[in-house]
């Protein structure tokens, strides 16, 4: 068993890892968990974090965006039963240093690169066509993020990518689209966004639209992110995330909606 939930109350619960289990192989159980949970309306967890010794960059990194989610919804995560070494481990992460870092110093990232002919072992992936648009238009709901994401990194994976910046560019797709849902719709039914995604001879490029208010991408605030966790914010982290996720950001906004471009360089040296 890779984890154990017990319901502490209709919006709580606590979840523990199995005796043995590997932190840093459990990630993907575990997003799954807390996409169920938070689908339900139980934001409020307890993570034991008994059975978790030596957490990756990817494992902190995680634990972090999930929380940054759960109060979002007005819940939160809270960590118990953490040895002396994960929270050396948790305290001593810096989130500019995981989004900075290259694959070779990547905690946990540094598997060789993934060959086309092999990357089904990573998901679906779609061979894709320089010039050509590949286009999706979903529901602006949290259970269509994912789709949202899943159609992204197929074609990013198509387009050559590695592991860790595919990884990259499906935060800074899932920060963007939860971004329209909560500030552009505030979380109102029956909306839409959209993706185009397009391979150049050097770029890939996504762009999401909405028809959602428009945002104030003029200034470029310093955003401190270790404090902001610390305190305990609910926002302004997703758009730090995006823009160290990705190589180049543009907005355009107007009467019609908004669109905002999204680029990751492709054969980077």
């Amino acid at each position: 068993m890779i984890a154990a939930k017990e319901f502490v109350d209709v919006r709580t619960v606590r979840v523990r890892l199995g005796e043995g289990a590997d932190p840093n192989r459990a990630i993907e159980p575990l997003q799954k968990l807390f996409d169920e949970l938070f689908r339900k309306g139980v934001t409020r967890v307890l993570f034991d974090m008994r059975n978790v010794e030596f957490p990756n960059a990817s494992f902190i990194a995680f634990l972090i965006q999930r929380t940054v989610e759960a109060r979002r919804l007005n819940g939160d995560i809270q960590l118990l039963n953490m040895s002396l070494n994960t929270k050396n481990h948790v305290s001593l992460f810096s989130p500019v240093t995981f989004l900075s870092f290259d694959e070779e110093t990547a905690p946990g990232l540094g598997e060789p690169e993934v060959p086309a002919e092999n990357q089904e072992r990573e998901g679906k992936f779609v061979a894709v066509e320089e010039g050509v648009p590949y286009k999706l238009q979903v529901g602006a709901t949290l259970d269509a993020l994912n789709k949202l994401t899943d159609f992204v990194t197929s074609l990013a994976w198509g387009a050559g990518f590695e592991k860790l910046e595919v990884s990259r560019l499906k935060i800074a797709v899932y920060e963007a689209g939860m971004n329209v849902i909560e500030h552009g719709y505030e979380f109102a039914p029956d909306e839409s966004l959209y993706v185009e995604v397009v391979k150049e001879a050097d770029r890939f490029l996504v762009t999401l639209g909405d028809t959602g208010r428009s945002f104030d991408f003029s200034e470029n605030p310093v955003y401190d992110a270790e404090e902001a966790f610390r305190e305990k914010r609910r926002g302004g982290f997703g758009r730090y995330i995006i823009e160290r996720s990705v190589d180049e950001v543009y907005y355009r906004g107007g009467e019609k909606g908004n669109r905002l471009t999204l680029v990751k360089y492709l054969n980077k040296n």
